[in-house]
């Protein structure tokens, strides 16, 4: 429509200009998408994401220029020698590329937001301090369920690492990671539970196998399809 009537430009023109315009400026948003998702810079609101922001603006603009002018150079629908299309495509939209940018990112910022204060929420409604009963056969233990690091399985046997040290305890790692799901643990293996919580980071060890870093100082090796499965969960 505004092509059609602003510029005074043909149905046709208008509709294959929109497409051209759309089709390259999602190409471009789904790889920011996640290049914003993985940046902890660009979670926070300050002068220096702000900056980084305008830069990716900017670079983005000119991007996304060039595409649609060459689009039109290769379809021979140009209508100026290619750089003085681009001065001039570029010079009529640098400030709507900035401005769509910020909306954009602000809009990620609330996104992250809202995510993070469900999760912590949704941990919060389920008992994040709640009690877990553990039997070692001799004495039973409550133990409250932000103490505890991970489990893991060996057998017919678990080991609870917690703040105040190892309990072993008879069980099925299933039945116990049913439980405490809700609580914000995560199956990272068939034989480990660990809590969401204290992961402070992953390095990959070899193609098919990554390694999780807990808070105290403990690693956990886990396979790779475990990972794809929960490494998007750890996202905020």
């Amino acid at each position: 429509m505004h092509f059609y009537f602003y510029f005074e430009q043909s149905l046709w023109n208008s509709v294959r200009w929109s497409f051209r315009d759309w089709l390259v400026w999602f190409a471009i948003f789904a790889v920011i998408y996640m290049f914003f998702r993985k940046q902890k810079l660009l979670r926070q609101f300050s002068a220096k994401s702000l900056v980084v922001v305008a830069l990716i603006a900017i670079g983005s603009g000119v991007l996304q220029t060039l595409l649609i002018v060459s689009i039109d150079f290769i379809a021979g629908t140009a209508s100026r020698p290619f750089w003085q299309d681009f001065a001039h495509f570029y010079s009529k939209r640098w400030l709507q590329y900035l401005f769509i940018f910020i909306i954009f990112w602000l809009l990620m910022l609330n996104h992250f937001f809202l995510k993070s204060t469900s999760r912590d929420e949704s941990v919060k409604a389920a008992g994040s301090n709640d009690k877990l009963k553990i039997n070692d056969g001799k004495k039973t233990y409550w133990v409250n369920t932000d103490e505890i690091y991970s489990i893991e399985s060996a057998g017919n046997y678990l080991c609870y690492h917690t703040r105040q040290g190892q309990l072993i305890s008879r069980g099925a790692l299933k039945t116990v990671f049913s439980e405490l799901a809700p609580r914000g643990f995560l199956r990272v293996s068939r034989s480990h539970i660990v809590n969401r919580s204290f992961i402070t980071s992953s390095k990959r060890l070899t193609r098919s196998k990554v390694e999780l870093v807990l808070n105290n100082g403990s690693t956990i090796p886990i396979g790779s399809t475990y990972w794809q499965a929960i490494k998007k969960q750890l996202i905020l």
